[in-house]
């Protein structure tokens, strides 16, 4: 009977004390091959300022784009946080996180089906040491709505 007592109250000692499980990651040897290289698809946070680079960040398209802790909620003028999905190195789209907007940078920009880019923009986004390339080019792009803000894919996908 001690036995059995012991055997149901062995879980419980250990959720209520400090002790750690015998068998930790840090503990776990781990071998690598010498050529292994990040998953090919990877999304990193970034914060987005609308406009034409040209005209002072006024008008239509993305004035710049750089790398983000996250969001910290509803940000103030004509900006907002993302997510730039890259492929090989090249960003393939970019979600512009609908709760990081106020609500005249939704109406302005997101209140139609297309989001107009009228200004290309090339850059490089640096994140955790590895380099990913943005060309967004001039023209329509069709935005695709999701449960978190709105997509764009590039290339254009109207002209």
């Amino acid at each position: 009977m001690k036995a059995i007592l012991f055997v149901f109250m062995l879980p419980f000692t250990m959720l209520f004390t400090n002790e750690q499980p015998s068998t930790l990651v840090s503990d776990v040897n781990l071998t690598v091959e010498e050529n292994y290289e990040l998953p090919r698809k990877v999304e990193v946070d970034v914060e987005i300022d609308f406009g034409r680079k040209k005209k002072g960040c006024s008008g239509f398209g993305v004035c710049s784009i750089s790398g983000s802790a996250g969001i910290k909620g509803i940000l103030d003028g004509n900006s907002a946080f993302g997510i730039a999905t890259a492929e090989n190195g090249q960003i393939t789209s970019i979600t512009f996180l609908r709760a990081s907007m106020n609500k005249n940078t939704l109406s302005t920009y997101f209140s139609g089906s297309q989001f107009v880019v009228q200004e290309s923009l090339s850059t490089s986004l640096v994140f955790e040491g590895k380099v990913f390339i943005m060309n967004l080019k001039a023209g329509k792009y069709k935005i695709q709505k999701t449960r978190n803000g709105f997509n764009i894919g590039m290339p254009p996908t109207l002209r």
